[in-house]
């Protein structure tokens, strides 16, 4: 499939290569030099564009296709008896929009995400981990963010930079206040968790609490060596450090996933406080046509 969009004119967007880390000077240069330009009227959905990849609102087709893969992305790089489907659909892809990134060229999906409103759901994906309700009392409209994967052919940092750019102008496309999920850092030792929830206290990453953690999740593994403890910089994900970057707010302790062996943090972003560098390129679109 050929996702037919005209290229737009401007500076060409940068890339990374996979062995460069996405630091924050790298973010800066690819927003300076036109790496997330707004596109025109489209016959898509687009939400953001750069000459050869595009952000768009999946339709019924390219969701069940998205799904698929990402069933097949989680089954293949953890274990568990969630993931051995490899189809990965559950009841909140019922309500939710998914977003994806993708190749203008071939129509690949190069990576994508699984979008809530809370017009739509009482029950969101982050209740299975958390009690949400000091959340859903606030005033305006909430987004939550889940099931973000990104091909592993193509993690070198680009991708979810510019998914999450995405993501950020579809809230604001849809009039959100906050947007939520829960990004983790790769790691299961209870030492570790604690070491990063100081660390966000110190760098003012952190805000009130939002949620109270289910008790089934704060099993952590008995068996905590020290040699698998590590320094808080270096457990950050690269969707936790975009989070914390556009203005987000850790809002909560971590929680245990032992099916993706990771500790959860509920993380909001409220979007009036976005970094004004975030939001200065994920203005929403004004007029798009209708997804043919």
């Amino acid at each position: 499939m050929n996702v037919q969009l005209k290229r737009p004119r401007g500076k060409l967007g940068l890339s990374i290569r996979g062995s460069e880390r996405l630091t924050d000077s790298r973010i800066g240069k690819m927003i300076r030099f036109g790496a997330f330009k707004r596109p025109v009227d489209r016959n898509r959905q687009v939400l953001i564009e750069t000459l050869q990849h595009a952000v768009i609102i999946a339709d019924s087709k390219e969701s069940k296709k998205f799904i698929k893969i990402r069933g097949k992305i989680f089954a293949r790089e953890y274990q568990g008896h969630l993931l051995m489907s490899r189809r990965d659909a559950d009841q909140y892809d019922e309500h939710a929009q998914q977003l994806i990134l993708v190749n203008k060229s071939t129509g690949k999906i190069l990576s994508g995400a699984r979008v809530i409103m809370s017009d739509h759901v009482k029950d969101f994906y982050t209740n299975q981990e958390y009690v949400l309700d000091k959340l859903i009392a606030l005033p305006g409209r909430k987004l939550e963010v889940s099931r973000v994967c990104v091909h592993p052919k193509h993690r070198n940092g680009s991708s979810i930079v510019l998914l999450w750019r995405g993501i950020l102008a579809y809230a604001q496309q849809q009039n959100g206040e906050y947007v939520f999920g829960m990004p983790s850092i790769q790691t299961l030792s209870k030492t570790n968790a604690d070491s990063f929830f100081e660390y966000c206290k110190q760098h003012n990453y952190t805000g009130p609490n939002l949620a109270e953690p289910r008790p089934e999740y704060r099993n952590f593994p008995a068996h905590d060596p020290r040699s698998l403890h590590r320094h808080p910089q270096d457990l950050i994900t690269p969707l936790m450090k975009i989070y914390l970057k556009a203005g987000a707010k850790v809002c909560s302790t971590g929680n245990v996933d032992h099916d993706l062996k990771c500790i959860d943090f509920l993380t909001v972003l409220k979007l009036s406080e976005m970094n004004r560098r975030y939001r200065k390129y994920t203005a929403p679109i004004k007029s798009v046509a209708a997804h043919a």
